[in-house]
């Protein structure tokens, strides 16, 4: 036989010239001891042939193989995905993420656990330092902007038409808003800015985004917004403008609402990731403490309150666990079974 290595171009002109009958090519694969070749070109076309088909079957077995492997694998060893929301789950106000957790994700994700964020923020406005913990993927605004290991799998957001007419209905209803882009942010406040959207201004400002902009700017256009009240504001012509096409979440917190595109939500984001990588919902796990996080664990089976987190959140999940600083997300993971008491 011509080994496929020995083979050369020599040997492949000959196949060229070489007129064989089907009862020729097969006599050395059905009656080798009898078959006594013509010559070297029916020597080298059937010694060609009979590579090609050892080859081909190699590689057919060996995908079958495979496939069933990675199957029984599964069976045994199944993969969990465990969603995370970012802010005083992983992070707190002042950008402490307590070693345990780092540990902990680091852990699961080296024993084959899929590791996602799960945020109503942009992409690009989740903090650096949540980032750099390294997890696999990504579920952001509130499931309008999805990316598993470092692709975009997923994208949306308001149109500029729809982006214009809700900012000019905001203005005319006397709110203040904030508009997120993975851009950057525009501000329209009457009133004085909240601590808390003035610190996240201060950080998209030193990381680059645009937090300057006005309503008015051409490129005005955002993927999500929130509103909050102001002493004198009539909240029900947005209402009944954003009715059809707008999920519109109470925060609390005196008239804070998060409003995204109907049909996405921090739930429809694990749907999406859940089918995309045919994993049982069985096997998902979610972590969260606000009332933004109520689709996300009230979807899975396995849902982790944080300690602190609002009445509604917590009579919503599985477990309640500690608060951040108290390392919450490492020990509702050992009380999972998914990490060990060291944290491995």
């Amino acid at each position: 036989m011509i080994s496929s290595s020995t083979f050369s171009v020599k040997h492949f002109a000959c196949v060229k010239t070489v007129s064989l009958s089907p009862r020729t090519i097969l006599r050395p694969i059905l009656a080798p001891d009898s078959c006594v070749l013509d010559n070297k070109k029916e020597a080298c076309f059937v010694g060609f042939l009979i590579n090609v088909f050892f080859v081909l079957y190699s590689l057919f077995l060996g995908k079958i193989f495979a496939i069933l492997t990675s199957n029984l694998m599964k069976g045994f060893f199944p993969v969990n995905l465990l969603f995370f929301d970012a802010d005083d789950t992983i992070i707190d106000g002042s950008g402490y993420i307590p070693p345990s957790t780092i540990n902990a994700i680091h852990s699961l994700r080296k024993k084959g656990d899929l590791c996602f964020v799960n945020t109503g923020r942009p992409f690009s406005h989740i903090d650096q330092r949540v980032k750099q913990i390294g997890f696999d993927g990504f579920i952001c605004s509130c499931g309008q902007h999805i990316e598993y290991r470092d692709k975009v799998l997923l994208h949306t957001g308001f149109s500029r038409i729809d982006s214009v007419r809700i900012a000019e209905t905001v203005r005319a209803c006397h709110l203040n808003a904030l508009y997120e882009a993975e851009t950057g942010v525009w501000l329209d406040f009457n009133d004085v800015i909240p601590s808390i959207v003035e610190s996240d201004r201060r950080r998209f400002e030193s990381s680059g985004l645009r937090t300057t902009g006005s309503i008015e700017d051409d490129d005005f256009q955002f993927d999500k917004f929130c509103v909050f009240k102001s002493s004198s504001c009539d909240f029900q012509p947005l209402k009944e403008l954003i009715r059809d096409f707008c999920t519109m979440i109470d925060r609390g917190n005196g008239g804070f609402y998060e409003c995204v595109l109907k049909g996405y939500s921090k739930a429809s984001g694990i749907e999406f990731m859940r089918e995309y990588l045919h994993v049982s919902l069985d096997n998902c796990y979610a972590f969260g403490d606000s009332t933004n996080d109520l689709p996300m664990l009230e979807s899975v089976p396995h849902s982790v309150a944080m300690g602190g987190s609002p009445p509604s959140v917590r009579k919503a999940c599985e477990f309640i666990t500690d608060s951040l600083s108290m390392d919450g997300v490492f020990h509702a993971l050992q009380r999972y079974g998914l990490i060990g008491p060291d944290g491995t």
